[in-house]
């Protein structure tokens, strides 16, 4: 499950996939955000 979103943060953050990744999460912003 953790290597799933790092996958998803790696590809949201290299394409416009984050878009979709918004629509799908609407908490996944404050997620990469407690990371960072």
């Amino acid at each position: 499950m953790v290597l799933f979103l790092f996958y998803f943060m790696c590809v949201g953050f290299s394409s416009g996939m984050q878009l979709e990744l918004n629509f799908a999460f609407p908490s996944f912003d404050n997620f990469v955000i407690q990371i960072h």
